[in-house]
């Protein structure tokens, strides 16, 4: 239930209906893959690990464990990086899961864009970042990756209006896309990126992740201490 002063956020901007269709549905040929690293406002120096890490970031993807192939048969992923972010952290899109997955130069994230539908256009971020933010929230609330499972994230009325305004309809529309099919995928891209970012081995750390039984990136680093 919700209070008055609260508002039921829409996963992805669009009903549970709508979300849930989503959630199954086939994905296109080509997707692509944006991981985000965005610093709170209140940060003033602009970090870049990711810009600056770039070469080994894509060299460590590259091994076989992150083959986008093993998760994704017919799927062709390209892989674009986003850091220096200035996005708004407010703590309704944080799960108290994100505090222990954040990092000291920011908040790591990934999202999935058709490129198909998105054309010239630049990739809307910030849209794709909060839209993830809340679906992070809703697996942890529930802890289960599954749509069946989850329910609407509470939110108040700024956030509401805001979380609208930057996702509006890039998921209903298709041109951003999450999937359960994508789950397992995210995890270990955004592991294995975490911890080479920390100086840790990201294929250990994925696999550690993997032997631990884990479900959802969010669990690390806590699930492998």
């Amino acid at each position: 239930m919700f209070s008055p002063q609260q508002y039921p956020m829409p996963p992805f901007g669009m009903d549970m209906t709508g979300y849930q269709a989503m959630y199954g549905e086939p994905l296109p040929s080509a997707l692509n893959a944006a991981i985000m690293l965005a610093q709170p406002y209140k940060m003033t120096a602009v970090s870049t690990p990711l810009r600056d890490k770039e070469a080994e970031l894509r060299n460590l993807l590259a091994q076989p464990e992150f083959d986008p192939q093993k998760f994704l048969p017919g799927t062709n992923m390209t892989l674009e990086f986003f850091d220096g972010l200035s996005i708004h952290q407010h703590k309704v899109f944080r799960a108290k899961e994100h505090n222990d997955w954040m990092l000291d130069c920011g908040m790591l994230q990934m999202g999935f864009v058709d490129p198909a539908k998105l054309g010239e256009s630049p990739v809307p971020i910030e849209g794709v970042y909060h839209a993830m933010q809340i679906y992070d929230s809703m697996v942890c609330d529930v802890q289960s990756v599954e749509a069946e499972d989850h329910t609407c994230y509470p939110a108040c009325a700024a956030c509401y209006a805001l979380f609208r305004q930057d996702v509006g309809d890039i998921y209903r529309t298709r041109l951003a896309i999450m999937n359960r099919q994508l789950v397992e995928y995210a995890n270990a891209v955004l592991i294995a990126v975490r911890a080479h970012l920390c100086g840790a081995d990201g294929v250990a750390a994925y696999q550690d992740f993997q032997s631990k039984g884990g479900i959802f990136h969010l669990q690390y680093p806590a699930l492998c201490e």
